[in-house]
């Protein structure tokens, strides 16, 4: 039995369709799997704690995701990237960090001295991401940023400002 005609042009579409179909749900799946990968945490106020590479990439980042969404880049807020990176080698990174409405907390480890410093962040500040863009807006940012400090000047900084959040 020969196939109509009609099957055989409605067949290539079909197929055509289906490839289509199963290409977009399988990018999907692919940027849904990157996004874990690369992986970023909403502090508030457009700041994200963002795993980069890993462990030792990771920062507190200023970003202009979409709510639910992933960074992946922005613009360093801790620690600066000068203190992140020297020499092209991993120094400075936040080990953990926590967030309320009105603060950030973050400890940080350096790779090297096996050291731990701690910042505040007081997010109050509000900065257009967009004009960060055309302008550097690092000096503005590290205005709201109290740091580095040891554990003794952090617990009495937080004291003094009313910052109650502590690391898990």
């Amino acid at each position: 039995m020969k196939k109509s005609r009609l099957s055989k042009y409605i067949a290539r579409p079909l197929v055509i369709v289906l490839m289509v179909v199963v290409f977009v749900w399988m990018l999907s799946l692919t940027l849904t799997a990157w996004s874990t990968l690369w992986g970023s945490r909403p502090l508030g106020n457009q700041l994200f704690l963002w795993d980069g590479d890993g462990d030792r990439d990771r920062i507190i980042i200023l970003c202009d995701a979409e709510p639910g969404g992933t960074c992946v880049s922005g613009i360093y807020v801790v620690p600066e990237r000068a203190r992140h990176m020297v020499n092209n080698r991993y120094s400075e990174y936040v080990k953990e960090a926590e967030s309320n409405a009105k603060w950030v907390i973050a400890k940080t480890t350096y790779v090297n001295e096996k050291k731990e410093s701690f910042y505040i962040i007081d997010k109050s500040f509000h900065v257009n991401i967009d004009d960060c863009k055309r302008m550097n807006c690092d000096n503005i940012l590290q205005g709201y940023v109290i740091g580095p400090l040891d554990a003794e000047q952090f617990r009495s900084k937080k004291d003094s400002l009313g910052v109650d959040l502590n690391f898990e």
